[in-house]
């Protein structure tokens, strides 16, 4: 059993895990928050010159982050996860982003979550689960 950490290295512990994901591939994680973007923003799969291509490409990133409710969702998301690490320090605060394969808008939102966080002092963790699977029909 491992001694639980000191204080001053707890400052390098996640305070929020942030994760990708498709729902096409498995259930959602368990998580404090779970995102299902599948009928909220617009599915870049769904442009054959596009579903190739993952959340990292610049292409993707501006199909998706374009999608009317894309930013409010990710500023709500950083103000709620914000809002829970006040109330309750030294809680983790585990964010899923889900949408049908795990490429394209979970990735882009989960990112921009992420970095959001990171630029407020919140120590963030950032797992693509399903981002290296191939392309669902």
């Amino acid at each position: 059993m491992s001694a639980a950490p000191r204080r001053e290295d707890a400052i390098d512990l996640p305070q929020c895990v942030v994760t990708s994901f498709g729902y096409r591939h498995g259930p959602a994680p368990k998580a404090t928050v779970v995102l299902d973007v599948r009928g909220l923003l617009h599915d870049p799969n769904l442009e054959p010159e596009l579903a190739e291509l993952d959340g990292h490409d610049v292409r993707i990133k501006h199909r998706v982050l374009a999608t009317p409710g894309a930013l409010a969702l990710i500023d709500h998301t950083v103000l709620l996860v914000q809002g829970v690490l006040t109330e309750a320090p030294g809680a983790v605060v585990d964010v899923a982003v889900g949408c049908a394969g795990g490429r394209h808008r979970s990735v882009v939102l989960s990112e921009r979550i992420a970095e959001a966080l990171d630029q407020y002092g919140v120590v963030v963790e950032l797992e693509h689960r399903d981002v290296h699977r191939p392309v669902l029909p």
